[in-house]
């Protein structure tokens, strides 16, 4: 639509002159059509003339009962009623007579109604008789502090003996009124009382211009705003809008009937009709003679939108709000699919900004400047409007957005795991049994869900919060009765128990477990299917009395079918069950990791080539991204080679570009050319590449730097023998390249490996030879077992570094610090429970973009003759922070004056506060690792975990900028990191 410019319409400053404009022209086209009684099928249609005759006509009725206003303020009456003829007259009637109209949803409980009428100084309404129940209770509640006038009907207004003289609003400034409230919409109450929002002449105006210039159906009711703004759109555009008849029930046969009697170009409607047609091949055939079909109000179940667009329904998504007007639809070429991407309007953005809230989540934020935003509510960005809506990115259409949900919606469990109700909901709501289904589980291990049958009644839309609130005691009842499993009764022996075990990990949890000796976690265990495991053993088996002890992390700890079936037998027969012997687990895998076959024969008469190309893994991780952007920008790399593990449809480059927008990183364009991202499984020896490109890598790659594995700490070293494989494929094909000498490897390990080296030993740049110094996690035992494998790859002319990594920590720049990690954990417990712990530490912080420097250093991508003769080329460096800081005597004092109120008390003491807190990690992020903090600092152990000294010698002498890495506290950077999480 143009802008509000021809045929007069510039000079409107009142919605009303918006219809006398149009009932003062020549041509009269039909602009509204609707039905009486229960009819469905037989239309009355109203030119803009005739309507603003009705109108005129009501304006004048309304005045002689009593209804005028004096003064240039308008006053407020609200309207209670539903979507016909008489309904829009009396609006429109109230609006040509000077009043702002409050529209009220009748699907408001009574006492819900004071907000709006209290916050608009309302004290009349006008309302249809069939509501007029509704009214007497809310007359009781508000003592006669409201006057009340019935809705005139069609026979009052649309008759003989009503004087015929125009009635034209007017005020002093016609031009200064066009601010004043035309309309108040109120929003849903979901977060506590519904709260006007008022809607002035002149956004109205320009709200109105927006409109696709076809006929149309709608059967959004006229007090939702897409509604309302519909039929002021057909006046703009001089289109036909048909009215749903409400006085019949809203389901497939009668809207069949209408569709087929008003033969609509356009259908606007909501999900749940949508689902209503789709039902039957009859239904698809109406919604197939509409050119365009639009879905408001909510977001529509992928399943549905899916199944419609197959059928050839050009099915278009809109989103616009109460508080900001249109703002985006999934408009889009008629070829393009991706119904449910939406692209902003054009008009709106300049004006918007999508703020990360996590890895694939944006909200949506409206900035100061959009004319149709008529409320803000940030101090932080003035005169900006923080949705709560969220949005994920296509994969590869730029500036197109998913909505996904909102952030009040987000069930986040206690694993920190967030799960979207919506699609859920959307998916079970489809069904005609049901009338509406919610999605529960805050803070608990694993979701649930309310489903409530369908009576016949409309569905509307359900407030998640009060729900939670009044069906509180029911929720609580059910975690309780999950926890109080009853045990089983099988008693098998262990062959017949892990065939059962199998079974249900196969047909059940659907993991692609090969054997009952198979990695669980490797073959896709997640927390969630590991709780599923656990009721399914302690429901079906005779535990002994010891079923309360099968937790999730048992799953972990006993990583297979069969060491599950042992525990269960041992755990009926009180026997004790030992924990799988690390100390030969971790020989074993070195020597089976270790048989490398030697360097393959330095090709004849190879070209020396002064650039390198490189082989980065882990480049969707934070360190990984920053790696690849020193790399990339170098004029000494040529090309990076970036494998990828494949993740549905997104493509790999996608997701390398997608991990740089994260961490602000960006690279122009003649190093992004150097960039080649490949779906990959450095499982296999051939990477599981194609033959060309994987012989094309053995030709030319001179460097690999190995920077992916699994960061979790759940982990017991049986679920981490895939990633060791993987190292070991890494080192064969560094030995495998057809070059002049083996291609220079680098892994980054972990100072995990020596974390439990006595305090007063240094930890020398050398291998660790006592397995007891290695922290006791899976992780830690892993990275030990790695650097091990390296030292024998080492020995048989393998051109191998371990760069032995301390605590990495946000970007000096952006202060980018995912705040999933333990220690922001720790950190931000003293927002939710007011202490932190007073730690006996010494920190020896990295900032990751300093990290990624010193690696790039000692990658010798720089200094290629540094080394020329291999012979003192380190095993091992350890890199760390030279400066330190204590976390009592330094940081906490650094956190005062950054603003952070908190006590500081004992770790043992900081535990306990914590397991009293709140279970939301939405509002206690520290409670998912709650586990981990009991077992680190519940005791009396703090000397423990006292952090040993890492020498650098080697790494300081190789690496200038280890030495230049600024001091955390003294920087500022500490308060940075801090900045960063609260915007999170």
């Amino acid at each position: 639509m143009s802008a509000i410019s021809a045929n007069g319409v510039s000079q409107l400053h009142f919605i009303d002159d918006l219809i006398t404009l149009r009932g003062g022209e020549k041509e009269q086209p039909d602009i509204l059509a609707c039905t009486s009684g229960t009819t469905i099928d037989r239309y009355e249609y109203f030119t803009a003339k005739r309507l603003d005759n009705l109108i005129n006509n009501a304006a004048h009725v309304l005045k002689q009962q009593g209804l005028s206003v004096t003064g240039e303020e308008p006053r407020c009456v609200a309207v209670l009623g539903t979507s016909n003829l008489e309904y829009l007259t009396n609006i429109c009637a109230l609006s040509r007579l000077g009043y702002s109209v409050l529209i009220i949803s009748p699907r408001l409980s009574v006492p819900a109604y004071n907000n709006p009428l209290d916050e608009t100084k309302c004290s009349t309404l006008v309302y249809m008789q069939e509501y007029s129940k509704i009214v007497e209770r809310l007359c009781e509640v508000r003592q006669s502090q409201l006057a009340t006038t019935p809705m005139l009907q069609k026979q009052d207004f649309d008759r003989d003996g009503i004087p015929e003289a125009r009635i034209k609003r007017t005020a002093p400034n016609a031009a200064l009124a066009s601010p004043h409230t035309a309309f108040v919409m109120h929003s849903s109450g979901s977060t506590g009382v519904p709260k006007p929002i008022f809607h002035s002449h002149r956004r109205c105006l320009e709200n109105f211009q927006n409109g696709f210039g076809l006929s149309a159906l709608i059967t959004l009711p006229l007090y939702h705003t897409y509604g309302f703004s519909t039929f002021f759109r057909a006046v703009y555009g001089r289109t036909l809008m048909y009215l749903f008849n409400w006085n019949v029930p809203l389901t497939s046969t009668n809207v069949i009937k209408t569709l087929q009697a008003a033969n609509p170009q356009l259908l606007s409607t909501v999900p749940y009709t949508l689902g209503l047609l789709a039902e039957s091949e009859e239904g698809i055939n109406a919604l197939k003679n509409c050119e365009l079909v639009t879905y408001h109000g909510s977001a529509c179940p992928d399943e549905l939108g899916d199944r419609l667009v197959q059928q050839g329904i050009f099915l278009v998504g809109h989103l616009e709000s109460t508080e900001s007007g249109p703002l985006a639809t999934s408009n889009r070429a008629p070829e393009d699919t991706s119904w449910s991407y939406l692209r902003f309007l054009p008009f709106v953005q300049p004006y918007v900004w999508v703020k990360p809230i996590d890895d694939n989540a944006y909200e949506l934020v409206l900035l100061k400047g959009l004319k149709a935003k008529i409320f803000s509510n940030s101090d932080t960005l003035p005169e900006s409007f923080h949705s709560r809506d969220l949005f994920e990115p296509h994969p590869t259409i730029p500036n197109a957005w998913k909505y996904i949900g909102r952030l009040d919606d987000r069930v986040t469990l206690l694993n920190g795991e967030k799960v979207l109700p919506l699609p859920i909901e959307g998916l079970i709501r489809e069904s005609p049994l049901v009338k509406e289904a919610v999605v529960f589980g805050i803070g608990r291990a694993v979701p649930g869900i309310m489903i409530f049958r369908n009576h016949g009644t409309d569905k509307g839309s359900v407030i998640r919060a009060q729900t939670y609130n009044v069906f509180s005691g029911l929720i609580d009842d059910v975690y309780q009765r999950r926890d109080n499993i009853e045990e089983g009764g099988l008693t098998l022996e262990i062959p017949k128990t892990a065939n059962l075990i199998l079974g249900f990990c196969k047909s059940t949890l659907e993991l692609s477990v090969d054997s009952a000796h198979s990695d669980l976690f490797a073959s896709g265990l997640d927390s969630l299917k590991a709780i599923q495991l656990s009721v399914f053993i302690r429901k079906n088996f005779n535990l002994g009395g010891n079923g309360p002890s099968i937790g999730q992390n048992v799953n972990y700890d006993h990583g297979s079918v069969n060491r599950l079936a042992e525990l269960v037998y041992h755990s009926r027969v009180g026997a004790s069950l030992e924990a799988v012997d690390d100390t030969s687990t971790i020989n074993a895998w070195v020597e089976k990791y270790s048989q490398f076959e030697n360097p393959t024969s330095p090709a004849a008469n190879m070209p020396k080539s002064s650039r390198h190309r490189v082989i980065l893994t882990g480049v969707t991780g934070s360190l990984g991204a920053h790696i690849l952007a020193k790399l990339a920008q170098s004029s000494h790399v040529e090309i990076v080679y970036c494998p990828v593990r494949k993740l549905d449809d997104v493509d790999a480059m996608s997701r390398v570009i997608q991990s740089l927008r994260q961490r602000k990183l960006s690279l122009d364009q003649d190093s992004s050319a150097k960039v080649i991202a490949l779906y990959s499984d450095i499982g296999k020896n051939d990477f599981g590449l194609e033959t060309a490109i994987f012989g094309i890598m053995k030709k030319t790659v001179s460097l690999i730097i190995h920077a992916a594995w699994s960061v979790n700490f759940n982990l017991g070293l049986s679920s981490f023998e895939d990633q060791i494989k993987g190292l070991s494929n890494l080192i064969q094909f560094s030995l495998d390249v057809e070059q002049s000498k083996p291609a220079r490897f680098l892994f980054c390990s972990s100072i995990s490996v020596a974390s439990r080296v006595p305090v007063t030993t240094d930890v020398t740049e050398s291998l660790i030879t006592d397995y007891n110094h290695a922290s006791r996690t899976g992780y830690a035992r892993s990275k030990l077992i790695s650097e091990l494998i390296i030292g024998k790859a080492a020995q048989l002319g393998a051109r191998s570094s371990i760069l032995r990594i301390g605590q990495i920590v946000g970007d000096s720049v952006h202060g980018i610090w995912t705040n999933m990690e333990a220690i922001p954990l720790i950190i931000q417990s003293a927002r939710a429970i007011d202490v932190l712990p007073q730690l006996d530490e010494t920190c020896a912080w990295i900032p990751v973009d300093y990290l990624a420097e010193t690696i790039a250093e000692l990658s010798f991508i720089t200094n290629q003759m540094h080394f020329a003769d291999d012979s003192n080329l380190p095993l091992v460096y350890n890199i760390v922070n030279p400066t330190e800081f204590h976390w009592t005597r330094d940081m906490l004092p650094a956190m005062k004056e950054a603003g952070v109120e908190f006590t500081p008390i004992p770790p043992s003491e900081w535990v306990k506060r914590l397991e009293k807190g709140d279970t939301d990690p939405s509002k206690n992020p520290a409670i998912k690792l709650l586990s981990f903090f009991q077992y680190r600092y519940g005791g009396n152990t703090t000397h423990e975990y006292r952090q040993p000294r890492f020498e650098t010698t080697q790494t300081q002498r190789d690496s200038p900028s280890l030495g230049k890495i600024p001091n955390i506290i003294s920087a500022g950077l500490l308060s940075k990191f801090i900045a960063v999480w609260d915007e999170k």
